[in-house]
């Protein structure tokens, strides 16, 4: 059976993983500059921040309300609500979308 994870060890780890996304640096020559084994680094990253699964039920529709000036549409997940106007930049949607992913 696999032992608990000591809280010092977990902070160590979450600590090396912020280490490495402010560099700006890839994860393998951040790996590399710090000598640490690449695929130790994802087992700790996929161990500490988990990816949620995006699936279909995790959306929920938003009814149009009569009146309402703005033709666009609002996406929400979780706590994040992205409201697109009718004539939206396509790239500050993909901006949203790429912030998103690294949460």
């Amino acid at each position: 059976m696999a032992q608990p994870l000591s809280e010092e060890l977990k902070q160590q780890w979450k600590e090396n993983i912020f280490k490495q996304r402010q560099s700006k640096l890839s994860i393998a020559s951040w790996c590399r500059q710090s000598d640490i084994a690449v695929h130790t680094f994802y087992y700790w990253k996929s161990r500490l921040f988990p990816k949620h699964v995006l699936s279909r039920s995790a959306f929920t529709e938003v009814s149009e309300e009569k009146n309402k000036s703005d033709t666009g549409i609002v996406l929400e997940y979780r706590d994040f609500n992205i409201h697109l106007s009718e004539h939206f930049n396509p790239s500050v949607l993909k901006r949203c979308v790429e912030a998103l992913r690294k949460c």
